[in-house]
């Protein structure tokens, strides 16, 4: 079963002028920095729960120091993956 990203850009292909056709580059690099978002902020959320579990329960003084610490942890770690993601690791190798 074919994609509906696939069957739009066969569409803009065949039916768009030369000058508004998608810039193939520019969707993969946004594709590169959205992958080393999510592969980020799935370490940050490991990284954020380890250091719950090191700190214990009485280091903690409610449940909100807890979702915050572990929210901050995953929203550092999809920043730092989209910056490392575009250039990097993530990122597929251009011809």
């Amino acid at each position: 079963m074919p994609y509906v990203v696939d069957i739009e850009r066969e569409m803009v292909r065949r039916f768009a002028p030369a000058e508004k056709r998608i810039d193939e580059r520019k969707s993969t690099e946004a594709r590169d920095a959205a992958n080393g978002a999510i592969g980020g902020m799935i370490i940050g959320l490991l990284f954020g729960i380890a250091v719950l579990g090191t700190i214990g329960s009485d280091g903690i003084p409610g449940l909100f120091e807890a979702i915050l610490l572990v929210a901050c942890g995953a929203f550092g770690g999809a920043m730092f993956g989209a910056i490392v993601g575009s250039t990097g690791i993530f990122a597929t190798k251009r011809r």
